[in-house]
């Protein structure tokens, strides 16, 4: 009997471990492309100095995503499948949970200089992709807002909070290259603010 319990234990074990992997797969997985080499390629133009590139190039990409939220996912960790993290590479000793920008911004902000300076070249190169999510954004921007009932929900605030986050990004980068950690600080407070601007207006 206890056999039993043991072996219908063991199958519901793995059977609900399956249905994780399942839900937590990447849909590009399931045949979507992965973009992110697309968005990289965006943020490879932000750091030439071609903006109007950079521009051009979202507005297709911006198509491809099908939800706004497939493209919130790029914020993620990179092993969140969808995420581009911190940087092309993590950082030996950095463990995954910190290493999406979303996460990361939030350490920024509240790190000392010393430690807001380590791994600079990541945060020069997280500061070019986040300028690419912000065009990208920009590219997504939708022609009206149906809710009515809250006024803050323009084009013209969608446009001014993804324009802020764009500049934010481009100093943090320019800071990340400086290896100065007061710098990086300072920019990442600006990404932070512009996000949650964004955020409290738009999010539901």
């Amino acid at each position: 009997m206890f056999g039993k319990v043991r072996l219908w234990l063991a199958g519901a074990i793995l059977t609900a471990t399956i249905g994780f992997v399942s839900m937590t797969t990447s849909s590009f997985a399931m045949g979507d492309k992965d973009l992110r080499p697309d968005v990289v390629k965006i943020a490879d133009l932000f750091k030439k100095g071609d903006a109007a590139a950079a521009k051009k190039a979202a507005g297709p990409l911006g198509k491809e995503f099908k939800e706004l939220g497939d493209l919130m996912n790029m914020f993620r960790t990179r092993k969140a499948a969808e995420g581009l993290g911190w940087g092309l590479k993590t950082p030996a000793g950095v463990p995954d949970e910190e290493d999406g920008h979303d996460k990361k911004i939030k350490l920024l902000i509240k790190a000392n200089a010393d430690d807001a300076a380590k791994h600079p070249g990541n945060t020069e190169e997280a500061g070019f992709a986040l300028a690419a999510l912000a065009e990208l954004i920009l590219a997504k921007t939708p022609d009206k807002f149906d809710d009515s009932k809250i006024k803050e929900r323009t084009k013209k605030n969608w446009t001014d909070r993804s324009e802020e986050m764009r500049a934010a990004s481009l100093e943090l980068a320019a800071a990340g290259k400086s290896k100065n950690g007061d710098a990086i600080i300072k920019s990442a407070k600006k990404v932070y603010g512009a996000c949650n601007k964004c955020h409290d207006v738009f999010k539901d």
